[in-house]
C-alpha cells in the first residue's frame, strides 16, 4: 500500500517537473527557431505532452488522494 503511495507520488513529482522543463525548453527552442509553422508544430508537441500529464494526474493523483484539480 505505501509502496503504491509513494510510487504514485514519485510519478507525479517527476512528471511536474518534466511539464516544468518541456515549457522551458519549447521557450528556448521557439526563440531559435525562425519559421512560424515550425513553432507552431513544437508548440502542438508540447501541448499533447503536457495533456498527457494532466491525464496522469488526474487519473492516478486525484484518485489516491480523493480530490479533483
Amino acid at each position: 500500500m505505501w509502496q503504491e503511495i509513494v510510487t504514485t507520488i514519485i510519478l507525479s513529482v517527476v512528471g511536474a517537473i518534466g511539464s516544468g522543463i518541456g515549457a522551458l525548453v519549447i521557450k528556448w527552442l521557439s526563440s531559435k527557431i525562425k519559421s512560424e509553422k515550425d513553432k507552431q508544430l513544437l508548440n502542438e508537441a508540447y501541448q499533447v505532452v503536457h495533456e498527457g500529464v494532466t491525464y496522469v494526474y488526474q487519473t492516478y493523483v486525484e484518485g489516491l488522494k480523493g480530490t479533483s484539480l
